[in-house]
């Protein structure tokens, strides 16, 4: 495991937020690919969080990186045990409201990954 892997992660929140702060409509066709498929996105979202744990030992900022792990991982976990209806409900709501600024939020959690492993 090595930094490259956090330089990955972080390229792809970029790359991700970019797209739906460009595109905000597009949330809506991923909410209805996301809702179908919970178990498997947390599963992600936990080995996303994993991914990053472990590599933050190789990172500029590794109490950053870790703690960003960690959230991710816990998020990924929390999220089948709430259930699609709160999940979907509360957490769609929210995001159509907000999208811009969640999308900002995220480019730069992607924006310390980048330069934490680059």
């Amino acid at each position: 495991m090595n930094a490259s892997v956090v330089l990955v992660i972080g390229y792809s929140f970029l790359a991700i937020s970019a797209y739906f702060f460009a595109r905000p409509g597009s949330l809506d066709g991923f909410i209805e690919f996301a809702l179908d498929r919970l178990w498997a996105l947390a599963a992600v979202r936990v080995v996303i969080g994993v991914l990053l744990f472990l590599g933050s030992a190789y990172t500029r900022l590794p109490d950053t990186v870790r703690v960003i792990g960690i959230v991710i991982f816990v998020g990924g976990i929390v999220t089948p045990v709430l259930g699609p209806r709160v999940a979907g409900e509360r957490w769609v709501a929210f995001a159509r409201r907000h999208i811009r600024p969640l999308s900002l939020v995220s480019m730069a959690l992607g924006a310390v990954l980048v330069y934490s492993a680059a």
